[in-house]
């Protein structure tokens, strides 16, 4: 398909599959969280938790746990009340991430660090 726009995806798509060993800071899961697409991924690396809180807005699941990884997909894909839920907190958790939200977070360190300064 070549380099697209990737929302209109996120939008079709329910669940996220990430399977990587290592990500720097998985974009892609906050864009796909943005749109209610829940995702999937193995903790294999830090920044993981970073985006997902394990069974509340995407599932974490042990390093190449394969069995465990078929198994929680399985449950989003048949589970609709458990999957509306981490939709539903997908789309709030993804807030953090606002241009205000960490506009805000950038601020407060720069005022922090002022004050610091002049008390030195």
């Amino acid at each position: 398909h070549g380099k697209q726009n990737p929302i209109p995806f996120y939008k079709k798509a329910k669940i996220l599959c990430m399977t990587s060993t290592f990500e720097g800071f998985p974009l892609v899961l906050a864009e796909a969280q943005s749109c209610g697409t829940v995702p999937i991924a193995f903790n294999s690396f830090k920044a993981l938790s970073d985006v997902i809180t394990k069974k509340e807005n995407g599932v974490m699941i042990e390093p190449f746990d394969f069995d465990m990884y078929f198994k929680e997909l399985s449950s989003l894909m048949e589970d609709t009340v458990y999957f509306d839920t981490l939709s539903a907190n997908c789309k709030l958790s993804v807030d953090r991430f606002s241009l205000e939200s960490v506009g805000d977070r950038w601020i407060k360190l720069f005022h922090a660090l002022v004050e610091n300064m002049e008390k030195k």
